[in-house]
């Protein structure tokens, strides 16, 4: 009987070696949790900091440049008025400010609410040549994020009157000849 006895501290005392180990790994993996957290709050910190440095670069290319200012702004007015050269700089200049704003969606998306996103882009799309160009073809920008397409889709509606689509029929037909269908990606 001594050896049963034996045999069941034996496997009493494995028990609660068990038990004792399953607890510390279980705290190791709360105290991971929480470092864990911590690094993601910080790495989305980083990520709203470059996306803010981002919009701001961008932002100061065309006050820091007059002829590229006054580029700019003809081109918000009318992009007929724009040669080619200069329409190739609007449209992609334009195009860096759609690609901030979808990359700004992807980092605060969540976090964020909308009205921030919906006055960016109202912003963008308060001038008809920029609202022509986003119809033409820098819409595409905005296709990976469903809902960042349909929030820049209503407010274009709101200032053409008019959806996207049918819009955007009419521009294509409509484009004056100086103005090239695309420039590749």
């Amino acid at each position: 009987m001594e050896q049963g006895l034996l045999v069941a501290l034996a496997q009493i005392g494995t028990g609660v070696a068990t038990l004792v180990v399953a607890i510390f790994l279980a705290g190791q993996l709360l105290l991971q949790r929480k470092e864990l957290a911590i690094a993601h709050r910080d790495s989305i910190r980083e990520q709203v900091f470059a996306s803010e440095t981002r919009r701001d670069n961008i932002a100061l290319a065309a006050v820091n440049d007059e002829a590229f200012a006054t580029l700019w702004i003809r081109g918000a007015e009318d992009l007929s008025k724009l040669d080619d050269v200069s329409h190739y700089r609007f449209r992609t200049y334009l195009r860096t400010y759609f690609q901030w704003v979808r990359t700004d969606w992807q980092v605060r998306s969540e976090s964020e609410d909308v009205s921030a996103f919906e006055s960016q882009l109202r912003t963008l799309l308060s001038a008809k040549g920029r609202r022509d160009q986003y119809v033409g073809d820098l819409r595409g920008n905005l296709i990976v994020e469903p809902e960042l397409l349909q929030l820049a889709d209503r407010i274009y509606e709101e200032f053409e009157g008019i959806p996207v689509s049918a819009m955007a029929e009419s521009i294509a037909e409509n484009l004056p000849t100086n103005i090239p269908r695309s420039y590749g990606t």
